[in-house]
């Protein structure tokens, strides 16, 4: 299943759930209000879609494992399952109460029982080393504290040709920097209490960083990385049903030509890394 056509599902699975009083999903993604944000919402998750589509799906080999650190609702997990895939999905606090419900929905397109999600901290998990062929940290790499020994844990479980996929905000980006100092101030790093391990959770305050920190940090903990992608440059309200594949295109070509435009106005950075 392409990118494309499991958005189209996806979109179908919102409207769904808003139908049985089941808002969560809409209200975390944002995806299900026709307003101005709505085709720049639509691009953003279909990019994300088509990175893991390119990194994993396509070079997919059989009886993969993949491990989705900080996998939320399970949505990333869904496509993988929707394209034969196997993962395991750990995440924290309340988001696996609804993905049972979302296994009834996708389960007439796809075999959920590829996806396992598990309410575990990174931290004590316990599974055989050099067992996963991807590991995929979406939107979860800043929360992780202390980073060091997260980038040990994920190299311990990590194949020797594995490949761990990164998507993640950058941390460079100048109005990004602003907003997020105005938020918590210097206080990158805090304790929250999960009900679910009845523990409390070290936690990166939205401690994103630059793709020059992030080369550092993974170099110290024997990792690589090898490719790396920016995207998301264009404010949201630039963005319509006519122009959207033309500024993208235009997005994709702008962060290789100049060193500025990348690091200090795109706002999102993936990227690939592998054991040294």
């Amino acid at each position: 299943m392409n990118p494309n056509e499991f958005l189209e599902l996806f979109e179908n699975e919102i409207n769904y759930n808003i139908n049985n009083n089941l808002p969560e999903l809409s209200m975390y993604y944002k995806f299900a209000k026709k307003d101005g944000l709505y085709v720049w919402r639509k691009n953003y998750l279909l990019q994300r879609l088509e990175y893991i589509y390119s990194n994993i799906v396509i070079p997919a080999k059989k009886n993969m494992n993949v491990w989705d650190v900080g996998c939320g609702y399970g949505t990333t997990c869904i496509f993988l399952a929707m394209n034969g895939i196997k993962s395991i999905g750990t995440t924290l606090e309340n988001y696996h109460k609804l993905i049972p419900n979302r296994k009834q929905f996708w389960q007439n397109y796809g075999n959920m029982e590829l996806f396992e999600v598990r309410v575990e901290n990174l931290y004590e998990v316990a599974y055989q080393e050099c067992y996963f062929d991807y590991i995929l940290v979406q939107d979860t790499l800043h929360h992780l504290e202390p980073i060091d020994r997260a980038l040990q844990i994920l190299r311990k479980f990590l194949k020797t040709d594995g490949k761990i996929v990164v998507v993640d905000d950058n941390g460079n980006n100048i109005m990004q920097r602003v907003k997020l100092f105005l938020y918590r101030g210097n206080k990158r790093v805090i304790k929250f209490y999960d009900d679910n391990l009845k523990k409390h959770i070290l936690f990166g305050n939205e401690n994103v960083r630059s793709l020059k920190q992030w080369n550092k940090i993974f170099c110290e903990n024997k990792l690589n990385i090898s490719a790396v992608d920016y995207i998301r440059f264009f404010p949201p309200y630039f963005m319509n049903e006519k122009n959207s594949l033309k500024l993208i295109k235009l997005e994709k070509t702008l962060w290789k030509k100049s060193k500025i435009f990348k690091e200090c106005f795109y706002w999102g950075l993936n990227f690939i890394a592998n054991k040294k």
